[in-house]
């Protein structure tokens, strides 16, 4: 048995019929799985995807499906994946624009500049020069102004680059911790062992869980610096994204550890008292056996 898999990856043609079939004949052909672009070859990336034939499609082909087009942001790809119940989602260009675009992030979040800065230095002359500033040129379309990306544009050595990310982007950046061992201790997943739907939607789960142990631990982080609640969310949500903190959050997790409680899990709830008396629900029940 080969230890390869083989994939196609085709777009929709005009005729809903012989799009079928062509994804038909290419299954018998035995390959893996198919990704399939919902726009027709004459079709632009702005134009809106034809699901109603992904649909289709989906649902006569029995290999794999991932479905591609259109794909700008994660509630995107959990939209498109809720209709078509495929096995997949690919972006292409919505994955240039913003490479952490499948961990929930509506645009590239600083750290993810700041890594491709690194790995290029780490890389010597592996990354062209070409290729570095291509790459940011799509990872700053939704950070730089007009007037930057006309500047950023005519950029043409690394050092150049650099020093422009450095002024504009990165001038008041600083690494904050992303991992902690610890966090181990507290996520745990059923399903680590074997990847299927189920672990798909358990480790969903999972994500989220060690999330907001992530941001919790970066909140003592802030802690130490001294700063004001409103600034300690300004300066993570510069970092990571608006909106991923909360003021009344942090303000809540930093008074904790304040007074010496740096448990990063929630106090569990526990079932709450009934206050409901179950002889005079009995005795309504008698009453209104209906």
């Amino acid at each position: 048995m080969a230890n390869f898999t083989v994939s196609v990856k085709v777009r929709i043609l005009q005729e809903v019929k012989k799009t079928i079939i062509m994804c038909q004949q290419l299954e018998k052909c035995g390959i893996d799985f198919m990704t399939i672009h919902g726009r027709t070859p004459a079709q632009k990336s702005g134009e809106v995807i034809d699901v109603e034939t992904l649909k289709e499609i989906c649902e006569v082909i029995t290999i794999p499906v991932i479905a591609n087009g259109g794909i700008k942001t994660l509630y995107d790809a959990d939209q498109l994946h809720g209709i078509l119940q495929c096995s997949g989602i690919m972006a292409a260009s919505g994955i240039l624009n913003n490479p952490a675009l499948f961990s929930g992030y509506n645009k590239t979040p600083l750290s993810c500049i700041k890594q491709w800065m690194d790995l290029k230095n780490k890389c010597d002359e592996k990354i062209t020069f070409q290729c570095y500033h291509h790459h940011l040129v799509f990872m700053l379309e939704k950070i730089l102004t007009k007037k930057q990306k006309q500047e950023f544009n005519y950029l043409s050595t690394f050092e150049c680059v650099d020093n422009f990310l450095h002024k504009h982007i990165l001038n008041d950046f600083q690494y904050l911790p992303l991992y902690n061992p610890l966090i181990d201790d507290f996520v745990s997943c059923d399903f680590d062992k074997q990847i299927t739907d189920r672990h798909s939607s358990k480790c969903r789960r999972c994500i989220y869980k060690m999330e907001n142990l992530k941001y919790r631990i970066i909140y003592e982080y802030e802690l130490h610096l001294g700063t004001s609640a409103a600034e300690k969310t300004r300066r993570i949500n510069d970092v990571y994204d608006g909106g991923v903190a909360k003021e009344n959050t942090v303000r809540f997790w930093c008074q904790r550890f304040r007074l010496g409680n740096l448990d990063l899990q929630n106090k569990p709830r526990g079932r709450p008292v009934t206050k409901v008396d179950n002889e005079e629900l009995k005795a309504i029940v008698k009453v209104y056996p209906y």
